[in-house]
């Protein structure tokens, strides 16, 4: 008999393997696609702090979007994983001259640095990375609940929205009472709010 761990780690095995899998070409028309739908909201809600991630392990790339924010003097921060509370992200600010070092994970992330630390309750939205989505606004991440922790257990009103490639679409997510939901998702084929 299967378990919600044991089928998030079936289904994380699966759409990691699927994102790996596209080619170059693929992934460079997706991040192309996804910029231009990125754009529109942008001129839509105007944000003031937008975090956002650099991509690994297939996941969609969103530099192309945080060098249009750059450009629209919208601050761009990344989460970092605490160095005083691993179970908990902080978000530092990210332009093109922020130095970066690889965490424990192998992924780049701002090196740490208490003056450039932007608090939570500052950032208006926040583009999540994920390994699956429904068309419910819950995700699948990969396992570590940094994000569910952090957003959890701090104040915010920061818009979650998870970005991803069409491919990672899965309508039957197990869903866990501490799952904190999407208020969208950005796809090559564009936006949907939940």
């Amino acid at each position: 008999m299967s378990t919600p761990t044991s089928e998030k780690k079936a289904l994380r095995h699966h759409y990691r393997a699927l994102r790996r899998g596209l080619t170059a070409q693929q992934q460079q028309s997706a991040s192309d696609a996804l910029l231009t739908h990125v754009a529109t909201y942008l001129d839509k809600v105007n944000p003031s702090v937008v975090s956002g991630y650099l991509a690994n392990d297939g996941e969609i790339d969103i530099a192309p979007i945080l060098a249009l924010c750059w450009q629209r003097d919208i601050t761009t921060v990344l989460p970092i994983v605490d160095p005083n509370n691993t179970r908990q992200l902080v978000f530092a600010r990210y332009d093109s001259s922020t130095q970066l070092r690889d965490n424990t994970y192998g992924i780049p992330e701002p090196v740490f640095n208490q003056n450039g630390l932007v608090p939570l309750a500052d950032i208006s939205h926040i583009l999540l990375p994920l390994v699956a989505f429904n068309l419910h606004g819950h995700r699948l991440g990969m396992g570590g609940g940094y994000y569910d922790t952090t957003l959890s257990s701090n104040p915010h009103t920061a818009k979650l929205i998870g970005v991803a490639h069409d491919i990672q679409l899965c309508e039957d997510i197990p869903i866990e009472p501490w799952d904190v939901p999407l208020a969208g998702i950005f796809t090559p084929s564009g936006f949907s709010s939940f």
